[in-house]
């Protein structure tokens, strides 16, 4: 997460990301069944900020933006079959008003989400989300499951 949180000061400088959500999932037990444990957990944490008035950046030169400093950091663009753009980054154009770009670092269980939507015109909204796969939750059996 502070690799990821780098990235995005680096491409959106003077913008406050504050914390809008987190959540730990468990995701242990029996695949079939709707009785899940903690014995794996996933965890998603996003962080919302605003454009600063006066930033002329486009919703996708946002987006590239906080890409590129996510592939100096050897993440790579983690959706397959989009075409890629210049960059190598593949974005996912929800709306005139809506620009994702899914993130992967090799090494890493999970990925980042960046996400740039305008609520109005020039009133541009960012947002990080940060994953993690189904994972082993070290405490479980040890009475720290909780």
């Amino acid at each position: 997460r502070p690799d990821a949180m780098a990235a995005m000061k680096e491409a959106w400088p003077g913008v406050e990301m504050a914390e809008d959500s987190a959540d730990l999932e468990e995701c242990g037990g029996l695949d079939i069944s709707a009785d899940k444990d903690a014995s794996k957990l996933s965890a998603h944490v996003t962080y919302r900020g605003n454009i600063r008035p006066g930033d002329e950046r486009s919703l996708a030169e946002l987006v590239r933006t906080a890409g590129k400093r996510l592939l100096e950091r050897g993440w790579r663009s983690g959706v397959e079959g989009r075409i890629p753009d210049e960059g190598g980054l593949k974005f996912s154009v929800k709306s005139s008003s809506r620009v994702r770009l899914q993130m992967e670092k090799p090494g890493v269980d999970g990925w980042a989400v960046v996400l740039v939507y305008a609520d109005e015109p020039n009133d541009y909204g960012v947002s990080m989300s940060v994953s993690t796969k189904c994972l082993r939750n070290p405490a479980w059996g040890k009475g720290e499951e909780g």
